[in-house]
């Protein structure tokens, strides 16, 4: 079964919102934020901003079958938690 987390981390005005990262475990998935631009996170009491994030949670091991232009692959992933930003 999957499933997801919400995370919450501390985010800058210099934050690059459009930028995706990888969990080489899942190399088929892209990891982004939930906001597109600062002015949609949480901002605390002393100025600071926290965007959030979903990673991804496999309570089983799960099967991918994963299309690319010249082969298709199927990838076996172990229950866990993928997607932590790094």
């Amino acid at each position: 079964m999957m499933q997801s987390n919400i995370h919450e981390v501390q985010v800058s005005i210099d934050t690059d919102f459009t930028q995706f990262w990888k969990d080489n475990n899942v190399p088929h998935l892209d990891f982004s934020y939930d906001q597109s631009d600062i002015s949609e996170c949480r901002e605390d009491e002393f100025g600071n901003y926290y965007a959030t994030y979903q990673s991804l949670v496999l309570t089983q091991e799960t099967q991918f079958t994963v299309a690319y232009p010249t082969e298709v692959l199927t990838i076996t992933v172990p229950a866990g938690e993928y997607g932590i930003k790094p």
